[in-house]
């Protein structure tokens, strides 16, 4: 693994951090294209990236932490992020919270463009993830492992990406209720996770999932009652005009 891509005098570019502001540009650029596409006001939007992200950085170390405690010496170490270590369901959950607020009563409206845009920043950042060593898949002699080991991360980063176009490209040309093409993304990531966590190596089991796997569960399970609710709240609702 190459956790220091590479070297300024005494200064170390790590992977995992390079790529993770790689991504957050990548969002916000991507958040600024689809808000001109759909005419909304884009005002201080960087800021309020950048709140989002720190937010679901924060949470998603914490969540880390508190899972994978064995893993730290001293607690301190909560701090040494550049050493990877991060959990996405607390990522997601503290962005969801800090773009609730930042956005406040236009979130909805942002929706959609968040969840698009969160497909391309999951998809650079998880380079990062598997250049730093982190999340490693199980051993394997196929032909797809690399170091003997199946690379699940990148895997999941390309899978990532190939839905972000395909979404991309429906959204582009197609006009849906905000909040539809959310709970469709939030489904897909979920059982993106149920499918590839089967590949990762690490031991925190519940029964015979890991916890990885049972969060997705939960995510898809939400987010396919959610998308229904809607579908069906809006053919209550033109019925009753």
């Amino acid at each position: 693994m190459y956790p220091i891509l590479f070297s300024i005098g005494k200064i170390n570019f790590y992977s995992y951090g390079l790529f993770a502001a790689i991504s957050v540009i990548a969002v916000y650029f991507l958040m600024y294209k689809l808000s001109k596409m759909k005419k909304l006001d884009n005002k201080d939007l960087f800021d309020k990236v950048l709140i989002v992200f720190i937010s679901g950085l924060i949470i998603s170390r914490i969540s880390y932490f508190i899972v994978y405690n064995y893993q730290f010496n001293v607690w301190q170490e909560i701090f040494f992020i550049w050493n990877g270590g991060l959990t996405s369901y607390g990522g997601i959950i503290g962005g969801l919270i800090a773009f609730i607020i930042v956005f406040n009563k236009d979130s909805y409206k942002w929706l959609d463009i968040a969840a698009i845009s969160f497909l391309l920043g999951s998809s650079i950042w998880r380079i990062g993830g598997y250049l730093s060593g982190g999340n490693p898949g199980i051993l394997s002699d196929s032909f797809i492992a690399f170091s003997g080991r199946i690379p699940i991360v990148l895997i999941e980063s390309l899978i990532t990406f190939i839905a972000l176009l395909f979404i991309y490209s429906f959204y582009k040309y197609k006009n849906i209720k905000p909040g539809i093409l959310f709970w469709v993304i939030f489904g897909f990531y979920g059982i993106v996770r149920v499918a590839t966590d089967y590949f990762r190596d690490y031991s925190y089991h519940i029964g015979v999932l890991r916890l990885g796997q049972i969060i997705g569960l939960i995510i898809f399970i939400i987010s396919v009652v959610a998308f229904f609710y809607m579908i069906l709240y809006d053919k209550n609702k033109k019925g009753r005009k």
